[in-house]
């Protein structure tokens, strides 16, 4: 009976005491807890303001190397930028002297160009002028004693005036081109014995294609007759015709026919010579009294040619 009543004391003793120790231990671990991690909340709220001020010391620190490397960067722009300027005038300066000088050197060679088109002009000239000379002298040494110009006085009045034409071929770079002569407002006076002046305006075709009108004069005597004159082609080349040959009256009355079997162009420009094979025919009036003989009065055509 006491054993029973002894065990269910220590039962409640037991059981009136465990609440208690429980309360004091969970009241432990809470204030422990709270101890803590009051004391974490302290080392991490030290901990998190030692980094915010080494972030602020690391950010002021950034900002200054930040306007350094600008600043930098500034220099380097400003460096760079006086060297293209300077690369750049230089640039310019080296194409403007070789300008300066290509422009020299076209100065001089076109100096040079006229100095020898001068010269060779000249020398052109002075050539010409020798080509005329001895052609003017081979002409006169060609004429007859008998037949050279004798004095007619330029006011009296004409005794025979002509017209007409003559056809043929030019020889020119080993081909013949056909070429026409007209004679126009002839006049001839009579010098003396069967010798006459005679002047004309001519005007030679080449193919139909290219015309010179020349002013002709020259002599005539028994059936020989010379003629030249100076003139320009359509394209502006100064020539000289060169005419000498025969002539006789026909059967008709007042027409002679022409043969010029010594004949050329003369081109002043080039020096070249051009011999000409031509005949035809030309229309004689008289204007004064002149024998009817110079005319070929009714000379009958022979039946026997043999």
């Amino acid at each position: 009976m006491n054993a029973k009543l002894f065990s269910a004391l220590t039962l409640l003793l037991v059981l009136a005491i465990a609440p208690i120790s429980s309360s004091a231990f969970a009241q432990t671990s809470v204030e422990g807890d709270v101890k803590a991690s009051t004391g974490n909340t302290d080392v991490s709220v030290s901990a998190t303001a030692e980094v915010d001020d080494d972030q602020d010391g690391t950010t002021d620190e950034n900002d200054e190397t930040d306007e350094t490397d600008e600043s930098d960067r500034d220099e380097r722009k400003e460096d760079r930028k006086e060297i293209r300027d300077e690369r750049k005038e230089d640039r310019k300066e080296i194409r403007d002297e070789r300008k300066e000088d290509r422009k020299e050197i076209r100065d001089e060679r076109k100096e040079d160009r006229k100095e020898i088109r001068d010269e060779r002009r000249d020398q052109i000239k002075d050539f010409r002028e020798q080509v005329a000379e001895r052609y003017q002298e081979r002409i006169r040494n060609s004429v007859d004693a008998d037949i050279r110009p004798q004095v007619v006085d330029p006011n009296r009045p004409a005794d025979l005036t002509f017209e007409g034409k003559t056809s043929g071929y030019m020889l020119f770079g080993n081909i013949a081109w056909g070429s026409q002569i007209h004679l126009t407002d002839g006049v001839a006076h009579h010098a003396s014995g069967d010798m006459w002046r005679v002047k004309t305006h001519g005007v030679i075709s080449i193919d139909d294609s290219r015309t010179a009108k020349i002013d002709m004069s020259g002599y005539a005597k028994g059936n020989r007759i010379l003629l030249n004159g100076s003139g320009e082609l359509d394209n502006g080349e100064k020539v000289r015709l060169f005419l000498r040959g025969h002539f006789a009256p026909t059967n008709e009355y007042g027409v002679f026919a022409l043969a010029f079997t010594q004949a050329g162009v003369h081109n002043i420009n080039t020096g070249e010579k051009i011999p000409l094979m031509h005949v035809g025919e030309v229309i004689v009036t008289p204007t004064t009294d002149v024998t009817p003989d110079v005319l070929g009065d009714a000379i009958p055509v022979p039946t026997d040619l043999g």
